[in-house]
């Protein structure tokens, strides 16, 4: 019951609740952080998305969920878009857009 680490690719990080997007049809760290939230309502989930492209899909669905932390590193100006307003943290405060400059990583 104590920290645990998950290293993984988890795909679907475009997918919304409505819309499948990026190849993805379910998104699964979205869908892996809503279930351990429900059946630990006192756990903390933090999501470190190190991508080329934004992951737009987990940050709509964990934007009201003050549990969990999404952070993403991605490429400035790629699919889908969005992502580069640092500022925005979403209103509870626990999303972190990190956009890098084409080629730096």
């Amino acid at each position: 019951r104590g920290p645990a680490v998950a290293l993984s690719r988890p795909a679907g990080h475009h997918a919304t609740a409505s819309v499948a997007m990026g190849f993805g049809l379910v998104n699964f760290a979205a869908a892996a952080t809503a279930a351990l939230l429900t059946a630990r309502p006192e756990a903390r989930v933090s999501i470190l998305d190190w991508d080329v492209h934004y992951g737009n899909g987990v940050a709509d669905l964990l934007r009201e969920e003050p549990r969990a932390l999404y952070c993403s590193l991605h490429e400035f100006g790629g699919f889908p878009g969005g992502g580069e307003e640092e500022q925005q943290r979403g209103p509870r405060g626990n999303l972190l857009r990190l956009p890098l400059p084409r080629g730096s990583g």
